[in-house]
């Protein structure tokens, strides 16, 4: 469980700096503040990729884009501010005043393969960087030193359940 906050100079990555999940440990309050530094990084240009296990409903606001898989597969990825949307596009209707993440979460865990398949989910809504690209174009071009990355070109934050 990483987090990757990486710099670019616009010719490529020039950092990374890998360390535990970010919130492991920390009360919610510090855990809040944590991810809203992480979010400040990732506004300002930085590539944030980290897992966050149990974010209170006020941590999860701070999160812009969602990457949530089930044993290899990516099951949901998108907005933040789409998900409770697009699960209930799948028939899933997350109650009022309910922590948002607890419920994709349960609703993830509760389904095996074949239902979430049947309700839509495995669709991939396609997360988009700032210069239009596709999050896994971000990611294959931070990733190796022979491409190049336009500046600007983030995706900022996400989650992993």
């Amino acid at each position: 469980v990483c987090v990757f906050v990486c710099r670019s100079d616009g010719g490529g990555v020039q950092s990374q700096s890998p360390s535990q999940e970010p919130t492991s440990g920390l009360d919610s309050e510090s855990a809040f503040e944590c991810i809203s530094v992480l979010q400040q990084l990732g506004r300002a240009g930085a590539l944030i990729l980290m897992t966050i296990h149990q974010p209170t409903s006020s941590t999860f606001t701070l999160i812009d884009r969602v990457i949530l898989m089930k044993r290899g597969r990516v099951v949901y990825r998108g907005d933040t501010d789409d998900i409770v949307r697009d699960f209930e596009r799948c028939g899933y209707e997350c109650p009022q005043h309910f922590n948002i993440a607890d419920y994709i979460l349960e609703v993830v865990v509760s389904l095996d393969e074949g239902a979430l398949e049947k309700s839509g989910f495995y669709a991939e809504p396609v997360v988009r960087a700032s210069d239009g690209r596709d999050a896994d174009s971000v990611l294959t071009t931070s990733s190796s030193k022979k491409k190049k990355k336009k500046k600007g070109a983030t995706v900022r934050g996400g989650l992993s359940l």
